[in-house]
């Protein structure tokens, strides 16, 4: 449910495996996916949490980009010092500027059939991680959201 205080079950997470199976779950049809994650990359993380974070990202970038012809999502990643930055890109529709103050409240939907609970959940789901999700615009494709996991070490440090 929304109420309530999220519950973690945080283990290390294989960042890559774990899309691949978010994504094997989604209808593709007419959408081309790209998947640019190291192999070796992991999040200290609650794995069903994230994947309930994607699949929420993923079912809307595919509402919003389905109908063009040249219909496009891109997963990746950008390892920094401490910190992982995932980004989900697609090429669909803006998102207007009137809507952006409202993007991550819950109930706020303009997806047609939509709850207008999937922004929001993810927004909950990564604040109860320390982390922030963002949109953006300015990343050359019309919609990005990145997501930021902050105090992750990647390689040998905690193995």
């Amino acid at each position: 449910s929304y109420a309530g205080q999220l519950q973690l079950q945080c283990s290390l997470v294989p960042v890559k495996a774990m899309l691949q199976s978010v994504m094997s779950q989604q209808d593709w049809q007419g959408v081309e996916c790209q998947l640019d994650v190291p192999d070796e990359l992991l999040l200290w993380a609650d794995s069903y949490r994230l994947q309930q974070v994607f699949v929420n990202l993923l079912d809307n970038a595919l509402a919003f980009c389905r109908n063009q012809s040249d219909a496009k999502i891109k997963l990746c990643a950008k390892v920094g010092q401490n910190k992982v930055q995932l980004f989900v890109h697609n090429n669909g529709p803006a998102i207007p500027t009137a809507q952006l103050p409202g993007l991550f409240q819950p109930f706020v939907s303009k997806r047609a059939g939509g709850s207008g609970l999937g922004l929001a959940i993810v927004r909950r789901i990564m604040q109860a991680h320390g982390a922030k999700v963002q949109h953006r615009s300015d990343l050359g494709w019309p919609v990005s959201f990145v997501l930021q996991f902050f105090n992750q070490q990647q390689g040998t440090e905690n193995e």
